[in-house]
């Protein structure tokens, strides 16, 4: 786990993108930003360690990620 990303919030997030699969929707930082009312650096973090992971796509422009699990 990346030292400057909490155990808990990662798993909240991790959490959050798997109900949205299920939904059908994107996933993107400002969805990371308003859950954990975190800043964008932060969520960015958790986005790419996401990506990482593999549990969205990478980033394309504007559009929300994908997400692949």
């Amino acid at each position: 786990m990346d030292n400057t990303i909490n155990k808990t919030d990662y798993e909240n997030i991790v959490h959050l993108v798997k109900a949205r699969k299920e939904t059908g929707e994107g996933f993107s930082v400002s969805t990371i930003q308003r859950r954990l009312r975190a800043g964008r650096s932060y969520s960015e973090k958790i986005m790419k360690k996401l990506e990482r992971d593999g549990y969205v796509s990478e980033f394309d422009g504007t559009k929300p990620r994908e997400i692949l699990i």
